[in-house]
């Protein structure tokens, strides 16, 4: 339908992850059966009007959500070009996208209330423990924590191997003393227990069957730690992320070194961490405003 394997082939090619060609692939498609709805008879009748009308289908999404649709038909267009099945590629602009705040990041005391939160007394307490450590001290990604193996982990050069992180790129990444004790403790004392005796399983965090650690589990167990630590709002995986960036950035750690930890391929990739958030504004402006300085004056 419409070429649309070969559009996969290339997704292949550029090593797009498997949930990213998923969602290429269910926008393409309900672009193409779009096409067919108008009478349109094939990729090669496609022409600039064409793009406007159903530019306009998606009127009910957000700016980001359209942008994204652009950038899936533009790559679609430009593979079949490349493939010789299409003359010319159709015109597709991007739209202007609002400027939002900032989305959730913790300061590190409240991340640290969050740390401690599980109990270390119990098996998954421990391990919960052990998660949320190294997930602030890397900034690793969801997938890519779930996706650790033993083989992964150096506790004794204190770093972690990423594998098939997110493009398809490998990275080694820093542990911090403190995940590294934690880690350390949970290698020796609660993953053999976890295993019930099964010595063949890779995976670095075990369920309390002793299978690999899922997302639903993962989301689960972060959610317990922010409830018990008496924390509002969604804390997820992310926010971990996003935790570790902005507080080494305030604490004037060289955001290339920050591009590497957290596997970006480009700098400009930082812009959401290097933005100041509102409270950061708030801060400098009683501090440093004339206006703010000094008592207040009696009007």
């Amino acid at each position: 339908m419409w070429h649309i394997e070969k559009y996969r082939a290339w997704m292949d090619r550029k090593n797009f992850s498997p949930r990213t060609q998923e969602t290429y692939l269910w926008h393409l498609t309900k672009f193409i059966e779009w096409g067919i709805s108008q009478g349109i008879s094939g990729i090669d009748a496609i022409v600039q009007h064409h793009i406007q009308a159903h530019r306009k289908t998606l009127k009910t999404y957000k700016a980001r959500t359209i942008n994204i649709v652009s950038a899936i038909l533009k790559g679609y267009f430009k593979c079949l070009k490349n493939e010789g099945l299409i003359a010319l590629e159709p015109k597709i602009e991007y739209i202007k996208e609002p400027k939002t705040l900032p989305r959730l990041t913790l300061p590190d005391q409240i991340i640290r209330k969050i740390l401690v939160a599980p109990d270390p007394h119990h098996l998954l307490g421990y391990r919960d423990r052990s998660i949320l450590e190294l997930l602030y001290t890397t900034g690793v990604r969801k997938q890519e924590l779930l996706n650790l193996d033993l083989k992964d982990i150096d506790i004794q050069e204190g770093y972690c191997r990423i594998m098939r992180g997110k493009g398809g790129k490998d990275r080694v990444v820093p542990i911090g003393k403190t995940a590294c004790q934690v880690l350390e403790n949970y290698l020796k004392g609660i993953r053999p227990i976890l295993t019930q005796g099964n010595t063949q399983e890779k995976a670095l965090f075990l369920t309390h069957r002793g299978t690999r650690l899922g997302g639903e589990s993962l989301r689960m167990l972060i959610r317990r730690a922010a409830f018990k630590a008496r924390i509002e709002g969604p804390v997820t995986p992310h926010v971990f992320r996003r935790s570790c960036a902005t507080g080494m950035i305030r604490n004037h750690a060289n955001p290339y070194y920050i591009k590497e930890l957290l596997g970006h391929a480009k700098l400009s990739s930082l812009e959401p961490y290097l933005k100041l958030t509102i409270m950061d504004l708030k801060e400098v402006h009683a501090k440093c405003h004339p206006r703010e300085k000094g008592e207040p004056k009696k009007i």
